[in-house]
């Protein structure tokens, strides 16, 4: 067994073992997602990707795995695309 190396991304946590990758999102109490924690979150899966993982174990500190998105700061202008999404401008 190799030493296991802990990269951090934003508030994303990386490590692999084994050929296991974990991506640990560190907002307690909530790790409410938004498009700054996506982004950190696709740089996550690309570096355990190039660590070897085969799987990935997403996890999370605190209180609530994910309390769902945060919506505060973001406008409500948007538009409703031509899959029916409203997607915030």
């Amino acid at each position: 067994m190799f030493p296991v190396e802990t990269v951090t991304f934003d508030d994303v946590a990386a490590s692999v073992s084994d050929f296991v990758g974990t991506a640990e999102i560190n907002r307690p109490p909530n790790n409410f997602f938004d498009a700054e924690l996506i982004r950190s979150l696709a740089d996550c899966y690309q570096w355990l990707e190039t660590q070897g993982a085969r799987a990935i174990l997403l996890a999370s500190a605190g209180k609530n795995f994910c309390a769902g998105a945060d919506f505060t700061g973001r406008s409500t202008a948007g538009r409703v695309n031509s899959c029916g999404v409203f997607v915030f401008l």
